[in-house]
């Protein structure tokens, strides 16, 4: 038997119970996911605390190599994932599961909207605004009230 392989395949195996989400998520999976967090890059450092639906699997960006923090068994795990090209994909994911993804860093993003992120507007929609996830920034947009204005000194009830 192939130790390396075996291995690999455990590492597979424990992704798949991490990208499980819902009731049939382990406990364990949530703490990865304070790990990561601790972890996360500089550029992601600005991402509201309130997003509980993230991770490397959701977000556009992985945890750092090497990691304090990161135990080996999670890093080993990790590589062996990105080796692979294992990520969440959905075939027909349901209206409820896409807007209830993070809106900010998001995975699939292009590169032009992930350009957006550093854009006066975008801080003002994450700060102002408190838009972690794609449903609130769709329910924004829906509700703008007439007395808008497109200025940082907005004083409508929204703003």
């Amino acid at each position: 038997m192939n130790i390396k392989m075996r291995n690999e395949a455990i590492n597979l195996m424990w992704i798949r119970d991490y990208l499980r989400m819902g009731k049939t998520r382990p406990k364990w999976a949530f703490l990865a996911d304070e790990i990561f967090r601790l972890e996360r890059p500089k550029r992601a450092k600005e991402t509201p605390e309130e997003i509980v639906k993230w991770n490397p699997f959701t977000q556009d960006w992985r945890p750092k190599e090497r990691a304090k923090h990161i135990p080996e068994r999670i890093q080993s795990a990790m590589k062996s994932a990105s080796k692979h090209g294992v990520g969440l994909e959905a075939a027909k994911p349901s209206h409820e599961t896409k807007v209830g993804l993070p809106i900010w860093l998001h995975r699939k993003t292009n590169s032009k909207a992930a350009r957006l992120y550093k854009k006066n507007e975008a801080k003002c929609l994450k700060t102002k605004h408190k838009t972690h996830y794609v449903h609130q920034v769709v329910r924004l947009t829906e509700e703008v009230p007439k007395n808008h204005r497109k200025t940082n000194f907005c004083t409508c009830e929204t703003c």
